[in-house]
């Protein structure tokens, strides 16, 4: 459920235009550009529901391959850690740090492909 609309008479922003034509005062100056900050963090759950769905259906098919617990567990750490790393360092805007921090999960999702083709065949 989105909730942003809680924030619209409080702040007058406005995830849209069209929001802004259909919730804002007549003659309400608000700015009809859309909240940079909003659209970071629309950008931020946009890359994590980009990433985190292969990430959970790759480790679904790694545990079924009845893999070492210990690789496992690290895999699932590396991962969770490069995410909340990626996700940091995006509210931050650093570059190339971002790129960075993104290559974690990547490669963790590689070698967790990697590993369920080798344990399958």
């Amino acid at each position: 459920m989105n909730l942003h609309f809680l924030s619209i008479p409080i702040h007058q922003v406005y995830m849209t235009k069209e929001d802004l034509r259909c919730f804002a005062p007549r003659g309400s100056k608000a700015d009809p550009v859309i909240a940079e900050r909003i659209e970071l963090l629309r950008r931020i759950l946009h890359n994590d529901m980009e990433n985190i769905p292969i990430f959970v259906l790759l480790g679904f098919f790694y545990v079924v391959t009845n893999p070492s617990a210990f690789f496992a567990l690290w895999f699932f750490r590396l991962f969770a850690f490069g995410r909340f790393l990626h996700t940091g360092v995006y509210l931050m805007q650093v570059q190339p740090f971002r790129f960075m921090a993104f290559e974690i999960g990547y490669l963790v999702n590689i070698l967790l492909a990697v590993q369920i083709l080798y344990s399958t065949f």
